[in-house]
């Protein structure tokens, strides 16, 4: 006869475990502590086994007949039900632990040995602000080409065009991680590449060799800062970045051997940059080193020692023969306006 709701209810210890049969193998075992236990026993490979199916009342009498009828499926078709329910345990812990979020961390470590410093913690920061929130949690192998497309739209909807491309790149690049790794099969990153195009990037002119001349006339009368002046000549005269030279430290010259030996993780490269120091250069530097030898950085900021100069401050307005006004600072090895 088939079990009721109340029989089971009304299930008392006794001095010795006992069982409610509901028949076809699925029955409630009762322990002397008053526990009730679902169970299925079976036959698989001619071995006698038991499928535990859950506590009463966590699992219903209902849910117990499911499972029950499930596990007679998968014996229908060859299956041990004990070593189904063990291959979805352990799917589940890899789904837990094979979340989007771990994978890109595996991913970024076997990658920025490859990488700078600051670089590598660049790209980590990105995918912390605009990509785990909303895929960090998720199994890798569940996430949808939908969920991606979310992420990059909204990176899109703020203005930042040109950080789209970044940021899928990553997602695509953390999804062939994981496809290597046998973690997942699809890469949901690849029908998006090309979806928001980022703009192009308008090139400003370079200061032509014909205003040069001009332009160093006007800096030497120009009523700014010492120190932005200088700066402006030294970009010149050293061909380094706009960033490199404003984040200049005292402790990377070496004045007396005439040169400039810029860390590695300030130049995305794996060794230092080393620049020689013409005679001029040296010079502008020793004037420098009378206004800000005192400081950490060569341009220290006015408002706060302890950092640089602004690019802001690196800038400089002239007016060309023709009498239209510009502002030029300097960028990389050009100067633009």
């Amino acid at each position: 006869m088939k079990l009721n709701d109340r029989q089971i209810k009304n299930a008392k210890p006794a001095e010795k475990p006992f069982k409610l049969n509901d028949g076809k193998g699925l029955y409630l075992y009762i322990n002397t502590s008053g526990g009730k236990l679902w169970r299925f026993d079976f036959s698989h490979n001619g071995k006698r086994k038991t499928l535990s199916i859950g506590k009463y009342p966590t699992v219903s009498l209902v849910e117990a007949r499911q499972a029950a009828e499930n596990a007679r499926r998968l014996l229908a078709s060859g299956q041990d039900p004990s070593e189904a329910k063990q291959q979805e345990k352990r799917e589940r812990q890899a789904a837990v632990s094979n979340t989007f979020r771990n994978i890109a961390a595996e991913w970024h470590k076997h990658r920025e040995t490859g990488l700078t410093g600051n670089h590598a913690a660049r790209v980590w920061d990105s995918l912390e602000k605009d990509v785990f929130p909303a895929l960090g949690s998720l199994p890798v192998s569940e996430i949808k080409v939908s969920q991606v497309k979310e992420v990059i739209e909204a990176v899109a909807a703020r203005g930042a065009l040109e950080t789209v491309g970044r940021i899928l790149q990553r997602i695509k690049a953390v999804f062939t991680y994981a496809i290597r790794t046998e973690r997942a099969e699809n890469n949901p990153a690849v029908p998006l590449v090309g979806l928001i195009k980022a703009p192009k990037q308008k090139h400003q002119p370079a200061l032509p060799q014909s205003e040069l001349a001009e332009f160093y006339r006007r800096l030497m009368l120009e009523q700014a800062e010492q120190q932005t002046k200088i700066a402006m000549q030294l970009i010149m005269l050293t061909f380094v970045r706009n960033g490199e030279l404003r984040a200049a430290e005292w402790a990377e010259f070496d004045l007396d051997g005439a040169e400039w030996s810029i860390p590695a993780a300030k130049m995305k490269m794996k060794a230092p940059h080393i620049v020689p120091l013409a005679d001029w250069t040296l010079e502008l530097l020793a004037e420098m080193k009378e206004l800000t030898g005192h400081s950490r950085y060569l341009f220290p900021s006015v408002k706060d020692p302890d950092k640089h100069m602004s690019e802001n401050n690196a800038t400089i307005s002239y007016t060309i023969p023709t009498g239209q006004c510009r502002k030029y600072h300097y960028n990389s090895v050009g100067w633009i306006n």
